[in-house]
């Protein structure tokens, strides 16, 4: 089962992408949830051990939303009011 914040998450990073054409810093996700990186970091190894975030090796910037963080993402908008 995928957790709201995880959701949220998710939806930040899409919509970061759609605005700069890359993906957001772990600061900037940090930042825009308010938390200590730690907590980023925490909420992303999440992700990426769902298969729903894909990183990169050695690129800045590197977070990918897969196929699954995708229909996550579309299900998510389908199930809200």
């Amino acid at each position: 089962m995928v957790r709201p914040r995880q959701i949220q998450v998710l939806r930040y990073i899409s919509d970061y992408w759609d605005w700069h054409d890359q993906a957001p810093t772990g600061r900037e996700i940090a930042a825009a949830f308010g938390w200590h990186q730690s907590s980023e970091q925490f909420h992303l190894d999440i992700l990426l051990g769902a298969g729903m975030l894909t990183r990169i090796p050695g690129k800045h910037r590197g977070l990918t939303i897969t196929e699954a963080g995708l229909g996550v993402l579309n299900q998510a908008e389908l199930d809200e009011p």
